[in-house]
């Protein structure tokens, strides 16, 4: 049987797909793959209905798997059938079964969209207060003792409605990331800065979630107090190296959940962060206003997805 890798590449081969999916995507269907193994004595030769059951009664730290969850692993089964007969795997009825199971115009698709309705309506219900997650990310920024990373974590997402990718920065001069652009061979996430007060700061990614289809992304660093922390952060920093450490795209959530937390308050994600600058801007605006479309614009470039995904997704 191939692995998750080997099956995305032989379906590029065959032109069956136009890019290769992201290291992520393949990380993500592995592990869910290996996750059902585990629950499941002999996985591989049960039929569809009987992995679905599991499915759908996984326990996570919220209770019982959600439908986003469910569709996840779903996906990841489907991915698995691929992999355990590459060339006949939509003759079998497990494949035939599951891609029923989730299609676009199915119940569970239609149940999948109103949950995800209602997730926004409930979190437009207890949305934590924008000043008041602002007032905690100056006591922080204020405090003497605490790190340098914590300061700029929270100080860029207070800025920018960015992703995960922010844990994968690497810091580049600009001599040394313009040689990398003119070669093609931006395929990571960077933080541009020469060490001088003078020149452009700034953010680029290239591997995130919708680099497929927006490219690389340049971001320019423009408040004030977060210039200062990342030229406080860079002046030690050798060219090359990662501006977190070793801190991973999980980890990352987790500190600033954690730094939240120290505050007594729950549950506040990179994600919560985003809804609350892009709320802010636009939840009442007018949307024939052209500094209200050119903001939208500006943040949905920052983020790397669609005006309609940001209204209607974050907003």
């Amino acid at each position: 049987m191939m692995n998750v890798q080997e099956m995305y590449e032989n379906r590029l081969a065959r032109g069956e797909i136009k890019n290769m999916v992201s290291q992520r995507t393949i990380d993500k269907h592995t592990v869910n793959i290996d996750t059902l193994n585990k629950l499941i004595p002999d996985f591989e030769t049960k039929s569809f209905d009987e992995v679905n059951e599991v499915i759908k009664n996984m326990k996570t730290r919220t209770g019982i798997a959600s439908l986003s969850t469910q569709h996840s692993y779903i996906s990841s089964y489907i991915v698995l059938c691929r992999c355990q007969d590459f060339e006949n795997y939509y003759q079998t009825e497990n494949f035939k079964q599951a891609v029923q199971y989730i299609h676009k115009d199915g119940s569970f698709a239609k149940s999948l969209a109103t949950y995800k309705k209602g997730s926004s309506e409930r979190y437009n219900a207890s949305a934590p207060d924008k000043k008041m997650i602002e007032k905690i990310i100056d006591e922080y920024c204020c405090d003497e003792q605490e790190s340098i990373d914590n300061k700029l974590i929270l100080s860029i997402y207070r800025h920018h409605p960015f992703r995960l990718e922010v844990a994968d920065m690497i810091y580049l001069n600009p001599r040394k990331y313009n040689s990398l652009k003119k070669k093609g061979e931006l395929n990571g996430n960077y933080f541009v800065k020469s060490k001088g007060m003078r020149g452009k700061m700034f953010f680029s990614f290239s591997d995130y979630k919708t680099d497929k289809t927006y490219g690389t992304r340049e971001i320019d660093v423009k408040d004030t107090k977060l210039k200062q922390l990342f030229y406080e952060k860079i002046i030690p920093m050798e060219v090359g190296t990662k501006v977190f450490g070793t801190m991973s795209r999980n980890n990352l959530t987790k500190r600033i959940t954690s730094l939240f937390e120290r505050k007594e308050i729950k549950k506040i994600t990179p994600t919560i962060m985003t809804k609350l600058i892009l709320g802010e801007q636009f939840g009442t605006a007018s949307p024939e206003a052209k500094a209200v479309i050119k903001k939208a614009n500006d943040l949905a470039a920052e983020r790397g997805h669609s005006l309609g995904v940001q209204q209607n997704t974050y907003v």
